[in-house]
């Protein structure tokens, strides 16, 4: 688990390392205050939800995507990490992956089509690892 948990930082470093180090208020300011408060909420999805139940005044409000995050996202995908840690086999992280990108993006505003294929593809990953690990016991030669 500790192996995913590096290989995963490290696919996440190389991939925003060169902006962070050209520019790392730009960084900043384009990835965290972008969608935690800058962002208006017009668009579709939970935010037109949030509006039409009162809780937000009108679409052109800021959108509290951080306090929607740790409330629901934060305590789902923790719940998500100590559940796969007992489990202790590799297709409930993909599936666990895949629920909790799928609850992140939701809440961030938009539910399109398109957000669909990150969970989508852990969906997948998780079916097939699940399949490869079930055949693996039953190929495995028997103690004798």
């Amino acid at each position: 688990m500790l192996r995913c948990g590096a290989i995963f930082a490290a696919v996440v470093a190389v991939a925003c390392l060169p902006f962070i180090v050209a520019d790392p208020s730009a960084f900043w300011e384009d990835t965290v205050e972008f969608g935690a408060g800058t962002y208006k909420i017009v668009g579709y999805g939970l935010s037109a939800m949030l509006v039409r139940a009162g809780i937000l005044a009108d679409r052109d409000g800021a959108y509290p995507f951080a306090l929607i995050a740790i409330l629901t996202w934060l305590p789902l995908t923790a719940y998500l990490l100590y559940t796969v840690n007992r489990v202790r086999q590799l297709w409930p992280a993909a599936a666990a992956f895949a629920i909790s990108i799928l609850a992140l993006l939701f809440i961030g505003r938009t539910f399109n089509n398109y957000y669909l294929v990150w969970p989508l593809t852990g969906a997948i990953v998780a079916t097939a690892v699940a399949v490869w690990e079930s055949s693996d016991r039953t190929v495995a030669p028997a103690d004798t």
